[in-house]
Formats: structure tokens, C-alpha cells, sequence
């Protein structure tokens, strides 16, 4: 690594140590990136929280994850993230909802998660200097009782989650902002199909049944009516917990639910005042939404007064004449016609910021949106979407340039590494540097000396014959390699030691 570039990292880590709230990269709508690092000795200095694919290349350099499941993170992802996990990285969940992840995990993945920050640093132990450098740029994780949480640097707080949501648009806040707008597209008195998602829209109020394949994807693509939500019903904890996610003003909900489910679901602080279980939940009129265990579905009886049920479950057994809806299907209640929805589609909030597509879809949303909504409105919500684009970029753009000087700190040796952490800190010629530097060559001579065991051991088991007696000049010939390499590093040490600092 030549002199600029290091010149380059010092200039970088002074200006995040001095300016910590340039610490926090926002990479994706849902996704954020917390710097923690300070030197060159730092090993996985990055948080993340939520998810996006953008960060799966980056996954080796992040040491910690909060699951903000409800918020930010889809929980669904997350599991899946945690189980497939291969980088050593700790998830942080609050400590209410420690026990409910568990039980949808394989145990061979409960040791990943955990209610702490875990600190990748292992050298402060090494010297009280470098304690007291770590102690001076400490970061921490602090969690409320509400699901809000914020993370610390040096004493400030550099990120705050709810802070973070309301600022931002993120995907409910975007739902929400086009939400007032589409609901014209539904009619009343009707149940819409979409994304999993049974909607029963009513006159007064809209009611979401939750079932066991919630596709995000498809909500988030036609623009799901979130405004007028009053009430959501759901028998399955992950995509019950996932759909709230993507409501931003969830403080009016009603939250109905199955008793096992309601168990674990009020573990989770989400801002829902309001959660019952109930097998009967009035929607309109005589209509009411019946549940059977996992079952969902509305008894009804047609202008000929014959008994039907309208399906909102995979289970359709035992039912009267089952009316069963397809995607994106919409049947009236007072009619039993049924029909297609007719709904803005757009990909404008799916495709990656950084994707040349994005310019197209934004084009194409601002077509199909002109006829819904007005030309101001619309105006504002484009001149947000792509703000919103370019701040993603632009931080993208930073945090991968961060990545990159630490992927090259890495291939230095710890007297390299803490020779660039002495420059940053500005400790030359002083005793704090000495006590550095006799730290870490102790570090280094206690490394090399367990390499050297290990190549020991090595040469032990390769010399021992499985049949009979081989010959001590037989095993020479064949192990010199590792007889050289052994006798290499004993020189190398037995030079560091005489040449080190006093």
C-alpha cells in the first residue's frame, strides 16, 4: 500500500472522527449503513440496518446486524439472512422478541442472534493506550421499550431509527404519500385480492386479511391503499409482522388475531395500541369475518338467499359453496360480481437507485400517475423520489469508497496497521507510541510463535508412518519445505526482537 493511499485512510478516518454523523450511509430505501471503525486496526467496522440486495457483497465487513423487524426489516429476510449466513456476524434483536426469532430459526442458527452489540476488537487488551483510544471512540447500540433504537459515537448519537423514518422515504412513508390517491381506484363495499392480502373496503374504513403468502413485492408495485386501514387480521406472526412494515401511520390499528399468534406478536413494540383476539369481526352491515384456527372467510347468502362463503384461507374445507378470489381480483358484496383491478402498476420503488431502469420507470409512473393524481401532487412526489435517489447514490458512493481502503489496510501487518493508527492519532514520538508498538510486536511474536506450533504439529503427525518404521532421512527429503518455512519464521522472529523499539 503506497504513501497516498495511506495519507488518503488517515484523512478519511480523522474527518468520520471529527464529523461522526457523516458515519451513517443510507443504501437502499430501507437499508442503512452505521460506520463504527476508528484505525486501521478496526476489523468489521460497519452495522446495518434493514436489508437490500446492494449490501450482499459487502457482507464480510459488517460485524453486527439490528433486526428492526416492523420498521425496516422484513422479517421474513432477515431469517433467511440469518440462516445463510457465513461471516460471523452477530444479529441484535431487543431482548422481548429474543425468544419468538428463535422458534422460526433452525438451531444450528440460535448462536447468531443475540440481545448485545459484539465487538470485533481484540488488540485493546493488548495495551492500555490503545483502551483508551477505543474507550474514546466507542460506539453503542441503545434500544427503547417503544422498538425505537439509536446508536452512539463518541458520546453522540449519530442515528435514532424513528428519526430516521420520518425524515426519509422510505417504502410505507412512499405507500403512504400515493395511498390518499389510489384508494379512488377501489370500490366500496368490496374485497380486493392482492399481494396475499385480502383488502375489505367498506364506506368508512378499509380492512386488511393477512394470509400466509404475503408478497411485498406485488403491494409495494400497485401502490397498496394504506390511508384508510383501520383494521388488520392476520394468523401467521411473520406475515402479520411484515405487512405492518409497511404501514406509516399504524398508531389507529386494529390489530386482530388467533390467541397463539397474539402471544408472540404483542413481544413486538410496533405502535399498535390496539390487539385483540377474536374469532368474529364486524365489517359491514350483517357481514362479518369468521375465523377457524387458520381459517378466514365471510359468510354470505346472495339476492337468492343460498349461503355462500367467501375463501380468505388455503383451507377451503367444510365451507359452504366457496368463492374463492385470484390475484388481483375484485368482488363486490352486494352484487357477487366479481371483476379485475384496475390499478396503477409501477416498479419506480423496486428497481435498484443505481440502475439505469430507474429513469424509465420514474417516466412511465409519471404517465400512468397524471391521471390519478394532480399535476402538483404528483410534482411533489417525483421531486422527493429523486432527491431520495440521489442521496442513496451519493452515499453509496462514500461507503464504497471507505470499503475500498480498508480492504487494502487489511493485507498490512499489525506493525504496518498500527503505524497508520499512530499517524492518525498523532502520538509520533511520544511514549504512547512506544507503548503501542511494544504492544503489538508482542501480539505479532505471540501469533507467529502459535503459527510455528502449529507447523510443529504439523510435521509431527506427517512423520508419524502409519505401518512400520520409516527412515529419518526418507522423512527429511520429504518434509523440507516445512522444515525451512519452521526455520524461516524462527529467524524472522529472532530479528524482530532484536531490532524492535526500546
Amino acid at each position: 500500500m503506497d504513501g497516498e493511499k495511506i495519507k488518503k485512510f488517515i484523512q478519511l478516518v480523522k474527518m468520520y472522527n471529527e464529523e461522526p454523523n457523516k458515519r451513517v450511509f443510507r443504501v437502499d430505501r430501507d437499508c442503512y449503513i452505521i460506520f463504527t471503525g476508528f484505525s486501521a486496526l478496526d476489523e468489521k467496522p460497519f452495522i446495518r440496518i434493514g436489508y437490500s440486495r446492494y449490501i450482499e457483497k459487502f457482507k464480510e465487513y459488517i460485524s453486527n446486524v439490528i433486526i428492526a423487524a416492523g420498521y425496516l426489516s422484513s422479517l421474513k429476510e432477515e431469517i433467511r439472512q440469518i440462516e445463510s449466513e457465513e461471516h460471523e456476524t452477530n444479529f441484535i434483536v431487543p431482548e422481548s422478541i429474543y425468544n419468538v426469532v428463535l422458534k422460526f430459526l433452525k438451531p444450528t442458527s440460535h448462536h447468531k442472534v443475540n440481545v448485545n452489540v459484539i465487538d470485533k476488537q481484540t488488540l485493546e487488551d493488548t495495551s492500555s493506550v490503545l483502551r483508551e483510544i477505543s474507550q474514546k471512540y466507542k460506539s453503542y447500540v441503545l434500544l427503547y421499550d417503544n422498538g425505537n433504537f439509536a446508536i452512539t459515537f463518541s458520546g453522540k448519537k449519530i442515528f435514532d431509527m424513528f428519526s430516521a423514518i420520518n425524515r426519509d422515504l422510505t417504502t410505507s412513508k412512499f405507500l403512504f404519500l400515493t395511498s390518499n390517491k389510489t384508494t379512488d381506484i377501489y370500490p366500496p363495499e368490496s374485497v380486493v385480492k392482492l399481494g396475499g392480502i385480502y383488502t375489505i373496503l367498506t364506506s368508512s374504513e378499509n380492512i386488511a386479511v393477512i394470509g400466509h403468502k404475503l408478497d411485498e413485492n406485488k403491494l409495494i408495485r400497485s401502490l397498496y391503499p394504506t390511508s384508510k386501514l383501520k383494521k388488520v387480521v392476520g394468523n401467521n406472526v411473520i406475515p402479520l409482522i411484515d405487512f405492518i412494515r409497511l404501514l406509516n401511520n399504524r398508531s389507529a390499528i386494529k390489530v386482530y388475531t388467533t390467541k397463539d399468534v397474539y402471544e408472540d406478536f404483542k413481544k413486538f413494540s410496533l405502535g399498535i395500541k390496539f390487539v385483540d383476539v377474536s374469532d368474529k369481526i364486524n365489517v359491514i352491515k350483517n357481514i362479518n369475518i369468521l375465523s377457524e384456527k387458520e381459517k378466514y372467510y365471510i359468510p354470505l347468502k346472495d339476492n337468492n338467499g343460498i349461503e355462500n362463503d367467501l375463501v380468505m384461507s388455503e383451507n377451503k374445507e367444510n365451507l359452504k359453496n366457496p368463492i374463492i378470489l385470484e390475484e388481483e381480483e375484485i368482488f363486490l358484496l352486494n352484487t357477487f360480481a366479481k371483476g379485475k383491478l384496475a390499478a396503477i402498476t409501477t416498479d419506480i420503488f423496486l428497481i435498484d437507485p443505481d440502475e439505469i431502469e430507474i429513469e424509465r420507470a420514474t417516466k412511465e409512473f409519471e404517465a400512468n400517475a397524471s391521471k390519478t393524481f394532480s399535476r402538483k401532487t404528483l410534482a411533489e412526489i417525483i421531486r422527493e423520489f429523486e432527491n431520495d435517489t440521489n442521496r442513496i447514490i451519493r452515499d453509496r458512493r462514500r461507503f464504497e469508497e471507505l470499503v475500498r481502503v480498508y480492504e487494502e489496510i487489511q493485507y498490512l501487518s499489525l506493525s504496518e496497521r498500527a503505524d497508520i493508527l499512530v499517524k492518525t492519532e498523532k502520538l509520533e514520538g511520544t511514549e504512547k507510541e512506544k507503548e503501542i508498538k511494544s504492544s503489538i510486536e508482542s501480539k505479532e511474536r505471540e501469533t507467529m510463535s502459535m503459527k510455528v506450533n502449529r507447523i510443529k504439529e504439523d510435521i509431527k503427525l506427517k512423520t508419524e508412518a502409519p505401518k512400520g518404521k520409516v527412515k529419518t532421512r526418507e522423512l527429511i527429503l520429504k518434509n523440507w519445505w516445512i522444515i525451512a518455512l519452521v526455520g524461516l519464521f524462527l529467524v524472522l522472529g529472532s530479528l524482530t526482537f532484536v531490532f524492535r523499539d526500546t
